[in-house]
């Protein structure tokens, strides 16, 4: 197999039948008939078979309402009594209401009793209604309530009733605190009655769940944009900006190369670019870039602040565009470049292309990139739409990390200002990004990491686009791997409910880090001269996700071996300098940790298959594509097509990936240094440059057949972009994991109160719960007071896990809490004092601390309650302190 300079689709060829311009300009319209068919079979679907509509498409519903704290029982409602809870949703399509019935006494075959359930909005108008037969009922069932979506129920009271006849025993749970301000629990009797049956319940426990609709979807997207938006777009200035620096001096150095050795190969290196491709290599470095930057400038003894930032940001951007201006200068007086592109969307022509600039003019196809972006960041605004923290354990940890270097202005070392850990042995690549922004703007960190790690999410198909571009020269390629990127696939938008930020800004610049490294081994000299910004990538990969980086070593490595070892000293030059780059950072982890420990040490059951990704949504479908496409690549060898060796390339790695992390199952070594988990969720980018280049070559084949095969594919290929559309559209906005979101919209009130009320050195007792091995994080909103507010608290984020003394404390502290039964017991608030704990928060979603019993303590004074979020004092000795 020859080498090429770099990798065209040379075996491509040109329709032969009927004139490319004609077809090209029409072959949008057979696409448009698919996405119509396709839409309107959905839509009669909807209709007539709903459960299989949505168990193919899905839908976006999620809980609206959530009081779930329960701890007594409500008297039974008869014919002489009713209860009754109001409550006002917080979004429209209201559609079902959610309580757990209490039994009393046993249940009977016999009995007659009957229990009514009613739903009536604010004018009396009965929304939903059934009796049900006692005999079918059990203790603590779940009952859901089931009705046709209410279309402006944002705002508005409604009252569910609970009735029953004289022989009825069911009625329902609730709590004996004041956990939800917007509604009111009622015990209603009848005239004739003379006393009313007692009940400590304050609030019925009770869960809403409603439909998004496209007004609600618009208000959320118009209020993210509101008040999200500055952060976002502060972001997208501040995250390309050393990569487009780095990039034009790049591209200086090859056009003075070029001048000063007239006869070399001409190569594409000398531009001009597809515009989004340039972007999206520029967005690459410039990720990867900030961590180094703040790595030398922490050595050099510098420090950041917002002036200085901001300064970087104005200089820089108008260096950037001089370098631009004087680049698209010197493109304008060297003789013009053949172009080396293909692609489906332009007509064959025999005139000379414009040469206009740094990158090629703007055209049609990249109006629909960048509306895939755009429906690609919306969708994922939609996915947070109820949540104002970002999910998870790892989300506190980053907030703590970003805090610390916000407010150091440096590259984190220790926790020094938050935590007894004098070290630190994590990756802080992503922190830096956050940091500055933080830094410059002050935008509230849960907020800012919500926001920007949905953004940076967002931006993974623009860099996917880059590396196809890169790969094949194919704008169209690039589309399809974007598209599946943005829209169907699971990940990474699932990312978003880990909080996994460091792993996403790595996935952010792989695809560049991969197709830079392949052209580098293959395409000559041109390709050589590509090994510095291969070295940036890596060492910035390095700093932000050392196993991603892990990862990547086999690529390289088999990207060599199926080049022969061509350009391997490329290969040596990137990787030393790229040591050089992180070699203070590599010493530093070298002496804070036992590397030896490190690889050795074996978790138990963290190295499981995680089989529910791949059963999840139309996972399956795209796994079972590669296995085609596997078909297609091994004929494509056989055939001795140029396009199939980076495929065979892509299957190798993987394979070695699986090898690396699972090979315990065959008998090889294993260490908790990588798990197949983490390997998992990375393997769409191999599988969208494996799919963007098979289904391109397929593309390219249809366009050489006769016309009626061409319009019944382009059909067919309408038809399946819309399904991938309208399933992927609600997948993605209905993709967080409700049991990874630990702190709630409620806790926001709850945390600033603390922030201004309690004195520095308050030591808070939170929840928390045994997390991963012997490990114990937070559990609810108590997770953020440290990041936020600066208090310590019994369960920081799982940062402390670096001071052995201080994680045994935390975890013999945990042990003992969530042991305790009773906390009304005064003794219980002598073990807390013992424990130096001056105070208890209960966050919405709670957890071993229980509020009622909290309050009934004699010894612990509460001092803030609103909405199911808690404060409470620990005396000590007596309560003198009022708040």
């Amino acid at each position: 197999m020859e080498h090429s300079e770099h990798i065209t689709p040379t075996e491509t060829s040109r329709p032969q039948n009927g004139t490319p311009t004609k077809r090209r300009q029409w072959f949008w319209l057979p696409l448009l008939v698919g996405v119509f068919l396709l839409f309107a079979g959905a839509f009669a679907l909807n209709i007539t078979d709903p459960e299989r509509y949505y168990a193919f498409f899905g839908s976006i519903e999620d809980t609206d309402l959530n009081q779930s704290r329960i701890n007594a029982a409500l008297p039974t409602p008869q014919e002489s009594l009713s209860i009754s809870q109001t409550f006002v949703p917080r979004h429209d399509g209201l559609k079902e209401l959610e309580i757990t019935l209490v039994r009393y006494g046993e249940k009977s075959a016999q009995e007659d009793g009957i229990f009514t359930i009613q739903l009536v909005n604010s004018r009396g108008v009965l929304i939903a209604e059934e009796t049900l037969q006692t005999a079918e009922i059990n203790h603590n069932q779940v009952y859901r309530l089931q009705f046709p979506p209410q279309t402006n129920s944002a705002g508005e009271a409604y009252q569910l009733t609970l009735q029953g006849n004289n022989s009825n025993p069911i009625s329902a749970w609730g709590y004996s605190e004041d956990v939800y301000a917007n509604g009111k629990l009622t015990v209603k009797k009848e005239a004739y009655l003379d006393e009313v049956p007692q009940t400590l319940v304050r609030d019925m426990q009770f869960k809403t769940r409603y439909v998004l609709g496209w007004e609600d979807a618009l208000r959320s997207l118009l209020r993210s944009s509101l008040f999200e938006g500055g952060i976002m777009l502060l972001a997208l200035l501040i995250f390309p900006l050393p990569g487009a620096i780095v990039m034009l001096l790049w591209q200086l150095l090859q056009e003075f190369l070029r001048r000063r050795r007239p006869n070399d190969q001409i190569s594409w290196l000398l531009g001009p670019w597809d515009a989004a491709a340039w972007t999206g290599v520029v967005l690459a470095l410039g990720v990867a870039l900030w961590p180094l930057i703040w790595q030398w400038v922490t050595l050099v003894g510098g420090k950041f602040n917002g002036q200085i930032l901001w300064v970087v940001a104005v200089v820089g951007w108008a260096a950037a565009v001089l370098l631009w201006t004087y680049l698209r200068d010197l493109i304008a007086k060297r003789p013009d470049i053949p172009a080396l592109e293909t692609d489906i969307t332009k007509p064959e022509t025999t005139e000379k292309p414009e040469r206009v600039g740094v990158v090629r003019p703007f055209q049609n196809i990249d109006l629909v990139l960048l509306g895939l972006l755009i429906l690609g960041l919306a969708v994922r605004l939609l996915a947070v739409r109820d949540i104002i923290f970002p999910p998870w354990v790892d989300a506190s940890r980053h907030a703590l990390i970003t805090a610390v270097m916000a407010q150091t202005g440096q590259a984190i070392s220790n926790y020094a200002a938050y935590l007894p850990v004098d070290h630190f042995p994590y990756h802080y690549g992503f922190h830096s990004l956050a940091a500055s922004l933080e830094i410059m703007s002050g935008w509230p960190l849960n907020r800012l990491l919500l926001y920007v790690g949905q953004l940076m999410n967002a931006l993974v198909p623009l860099t996917v686009y880059a590396a196809l571009w890169l790969l094949t020269r194919r704008r169209t390629a690039g589309l399809i791997g974007a598209f599946l990127v943005a829209i169907p696939f699971f990940f990474p938008a699932y990312y978003t409910t880990w909080g996994r930020y460091t792993q996403l800004t790595a996935v952010l610049i792989l695809p560049v880090l991969l197709a830079l490294t392949w052209q580098m081994l293959r395409g000559g000299k041109a390709g050589l001269k590509l090994w510095w910004l291969v070295s940036i990538l890596a060492a910035g990969l390095f700093l932000i996700h050392f196993r991603v980086f892990v990862y990547y070593l086999p690529f390289a490595l088999f990207a060599w071996l199926l080049n022969r070892g061509r350009n391997g000293r490329g290969l040596l030059a990137a990787g030393g300098l790229a040591i050089l780059m992180v070699l203070p950072r590599a010493v530093e982890l070298w002496q804070t940790s036992d590397p030896a420990a490190q690889i050795s040490q074996n978790i138990p059951n963290y190295n499981t298959f995680p089989t529910n990704y791949f059963t999840t949504g139309w996972e399956p479908q795209f796994v079972w594509m590669a296995a085609a496409g596997l078909v297609l690549m091994l004929l494509g060898l056989f055939w001795r097509k140029t396009w199939a060796i980076f495929p065979l390339l892509l299957v190798l790695w993987v394979g070695s990936l699986f090898l690396l992390v699972a090979g315990g199952n065959l008998g090889l070594p294993e260490t908790s240094l990588v798990n197949l988990n983490s390997m998992y969720i990375i393997l769409f980018v191999p599988l969208a440059l494996f799919l963007g280049i098979l289904l391109d070559q397929i593309w390219q084949w249809v366009e050489a057949r006769h016309w009626s095969l061409r319009t019944a594919a382009y059909v067919l290929a309408g038809f399946a972009i819309a399904a991938a559309l309208l399933f992927g559209v609600q997948q993605q906005a209905d993709i967080l994991n409700e049991q990874t979101i630990l702190a709630q919209l409620e806790d926001v009130a709850a945390l600033n109160w603390m922030q201004t009320e309690l004195p520095p050195n308050a030591n808070i007792g939170v929840n928390s719960w045994q997390w991963l091995g012997e490990t114990w994080a937070a559990g609810d909103g108590g997770a953020w007071i440290m990041p936020l507010n600066g208090h310590m608290t019994s369960t920081p984020p799982i940062d402390y896990i670096y001071n052995i003394d201080f994680f045994n404390d935390v975890r013999a502290f945990n042990q003992e809490a969530s042991q305790i039964g009773d906390w009304a017991d005064p003794a219980s608030a002598a073990w807390l004092r013992e424990q130096g704990i001056t105070h208890v928060y209960v966050g919405k979603k709670g957890g071993f601390f229980d509020p009622a019993k909290l309050a009934a303590n004699p010894e612990i004074k509460q001092l803030f309650s609103l909405n199911g979020a808690f404060v409470f004092e620990v005396a000590n000795g007596q309560l003198t302190i009022d708040h």
